[in-house]
Formats: structure tokens, C-alpha cells, sequence
């Protein structure tokens, strides 16, 4: 719609006869202009929130209620057939060559058609970093052009919106619906797969890593009562979104289609179940954390099969976390 403008929309599908009113070629032009700035977005279902798309609407005249919903329900279908995506440039990216939070950026990468380049921190074979030196003291790290990013959630929402591709939900609920299942798994990951690495990685110091505290149990002989709590944890926090994925009414956590917060569930439970550091949890649950999970386990083995997922992802055997 951005390059025919909605000027041939309108008379193609005839919505002057359904709103009733004439449309002057100043409305056209503003509705165009409108069309325009919000080429590879998305409308809300029946709302209009995009204040020049609103003003453009109301400027055909007098465009209210049902009109509107009409108007918006056709403008929608017709954005999404011809949304533009802002070509993929060369990401810049820096993180342990690990899985972590890390796999599932490499990952929204292979599936958007986006060029990765990774750059290894100090002491993994790189020279640009040390753990601490970069902006918020952590990793992952990313830069597009001249915008440094710093934050795992960050990264994600920025290549997803600024990259669309297929994990990019497309109508509000379903970003929102993707937002919570990843913000459960970015819990999960901070507090009951993050403290395992400290034991695989044998530091116990409480401020090795600066992110956050580390339990002293992690190392010596206090181990398995270490696993156990987090063992617990585990068992309480998948039993939650065990019953939450199993009451969906669609194959993904946001619907219809796989998305980001697919991804990072997919990266979180393939981690654990076969990443060499975890093996202590795997030992405490009896081999397999998740065999009270078939939900969980089933919506990850439709990521697992996508094709570009099944080809880029190749760190499960080989990281130790």
C-alpha cells in the first residue's frame, strides 16, 4: 500500500459507495502520506492508533463507528499483504559461545534472513571485550549501525520490529501474548538455569559475575542440596506454564504462528535437556526435567522442526550451558 497509495485502494474496492461521503484529492493525498509512514505496522484489531492514519480517515469525512471498523478491518488486510520490511543490514553481536540468552538472537537472525556478525568476548578467542567493559556490565551485546543495544529483551523486541519476519507477532494481542510467555521464560532462565551455570563453572564467589549474586552452595558440599532447591524451584515454575500452555486454544504460546517467545522456550528446554551443565538437574529429576510436560515438550519440537531453526541451531550438544 505504501507504493499504490491508498488513493487506488479506495477506488479498487469501492469504499467511497460504503462510507457515503466524497473524497477529495487533498484527503487522498493525506491518506496516502499517512499509508506511508506506516508501511510494515500493523493496526490494531478495530482500532485506529496511529494518530496520521487516524486523521486521514476522519479527513474523507464523516467516517464514524461501523465506518471506521470497516475502513480499519480493510486498511489491515491490505497493509499486512504488502508490508514492507527495512532491508537487513550486518548485526554486530557479542556473547559467550554458549546457548544462554544468546542462541535465541542467533536464531531470529536465521529465520528474518538478518547477517549475524559475532564478535567472541576476552577469553573466548576475541579481543573487544572483557565481562564488565561493555555498557551494562553484561552480555548479550548488539550494534546496528551506530545503536549499541545491551539487554537481551531489548535485542529481541529490536530485531523483530525493526526486521519483521516470520516470529514478529502481527496483531496487538498476540505481541502481548508473546511478551508474557517470553518474559516467563526470561524468569525461568534468571532463576533456575542461571544459578546452574555458576556450578558448572565451578565459581561460587558471590560477585564473580556482576549481574547478580551467586549462591556459595554452587560449589563444595553443599552441591546437591543446591540442586534440590533448584530442582524445586524448577518443578513449580514449569508446572505453572505446563497448564498454561496446555489450555491453549492454538499450536504456538501466541497463536496461529511460531514467534520470538517460541524461540526462547525452544532454546531454554533443549538447553536443559541436553547442554553437558545441566546434567546435575537432569540427574535430580530422574533424566528428564520436563517428562511431566508433554505440552511444553510438544509445542518445542514444532520450533525444533522449522527448517532454518533445525539448521542454525547447533550449540545444544556442544555448549556446556
Amino acid at each position: 500500500m505504501a507504493t499504490q497509495g491508498i488513493q487506488q485502494y479506495l477506488e479498487e474496492k469501492n469504499i467511497n459507495a460504503v462510507v457515503g461521503t466524497a473524497i477529495t484529492e487533498a484527503a487522498k493525498a493525506r491518506a496516502e502520506t499517512a499509508c506511508e509512514h506506516m508501511a510494515g505496522t500493523l493496526l490494531d484489531q478495530g482500532t485506529i492508533n496511529v494518530p496520521g492514519l487516524s486523521d486521514a480517515l476522519r479527513s474523507l469525512g464523516d467516517v464514524h463507528g461501523d465506518k471506521v471498523d470497516y475502513l480499519v478491518k480493510k486498511l489491515k488486510a491490505a497493509n499486512k499483504k504488502t508490508k514492507q520490511k527495512v532491508p537487513a543490514g550486518e548485526i554486530e553481536f557479542c556473547y559467550f559461545p554458549v546457548v544462554g540468552r544468546g542462541e535465541q538472537v542467533r536464531l531470529i537472525c536465521a529465520e528474518h534472513g538478518i547477517t549475524l556478525k559475532e564478535i567472541a568476548p576476552v577469553g573466548f578467542g576475541g579481543d573487544t571485550f572483557k565481562h564488565g567493559e561493555t555498557p551494562n556490565g553484561h552480555f548479550p551485546w548488539m550494534k546496528d549501525g551506530k545503536l549499541v543495544l545491551n539487554d537481551s529483551n531489548v535485542i529481541v523486541q529490536y530485531l523483530i520490529e525493526k526486521y519483521p519476519g516470520p516470529l514478529t507477532p502481527t496483531t496487538f494481542d498476540e505481541k502481548m501474548k508473546a511478551l508474557a510467555a517470553w518474559s516467563w521464560c526470561q524468569d525461568y532462565y534468571s532463576f533456575v538455569l542461571s544459578p546452574l551455570h555458576d556450578m558448572a563453572l565451578k565459581h561460587n564467589e558471590k560477585h564473580w559475575r556482576n549481574a547478580r549474586l551467586t549462591d556459595p552452595r554452587a560449589v563444595g558440599d553443599l552441591e546437591a542440596e543446591y540442586v534440590e532447591d533448584l530442582k524445586k524451584l524448577h518443578q513449580t515454575r514449569v508446572g505453572y506454564f505446563e497448564k498454561q500452555v496446555a489450555a491453549l486454544k492454538s499450536p504456538f504460546l501466541a497463536g496461529a504462528e511460531c514467534t520470538y517467545a517460541d524461540v526462547f522456550l525452544y532454546t531454554c528446554v533443549y538447553a536443559v535437556q541436553k547442554c553437558a551443565g545441566f546434567g546435575p538437574l537432569r540427574d535430580a529429576c530422574g533424566g528428564d526435567p520436563y517428562s511431566d510436560c508433554p505440552s511444553i515438550v510438544a509445542l518445542v519440537a514444532k520450533v525444533a522442526a522449522r527448517e532454518k531453526i533445525a539448521a542454525a541451531a547447533g550449540k545444544f550438544d556442544e555448549a556446556p550451558i
